[in-house]
């Protein structure tokens, strides 16, 4: 995930609860081409982005970038590594 807005382009993506990682690792020997991997982002079940890795720009980030709001769900899969579901919290208590 990335923050939108003022901030130095290297915060946006090491803001605190914006390191999502897991359930998986994987090693180089069960990916092949790192360059060439299908992945895909549903926000509550609609696709808002499919692309391949060999797409990725400076950003890391394919077409079909679009806000998100606490509640949602984001279904994130790559293609030989797995898919994860995160669910958006709210950032006030």
């Amino acid at each position: 995930m990335t923050v939108r807005g003022s901030e130095f382009p290297s915060f946006r993506k090491s803001a605190d609860g914006f390191s999502v990682l897991g359930p998986w690792i994987v090693t180089p020997d069960e990916i092949g081409d790192p360059n060439a991997l299908d992945l895909s982002i549903r926000v509550n079940g609609q696709l808002r982005q499919h692309s391949n890795t060999r797409h990725l720009i400076y950003t890391g980030t394919p077409s079909g970038v679009s806000p998100i709001q606490a509640g949602n769900r984001i279904e994130v899969s790559i293609e030989r590594i797995g898919a994860m579901l995160v669910t958006i919290a709210d950032s006030t208590p």
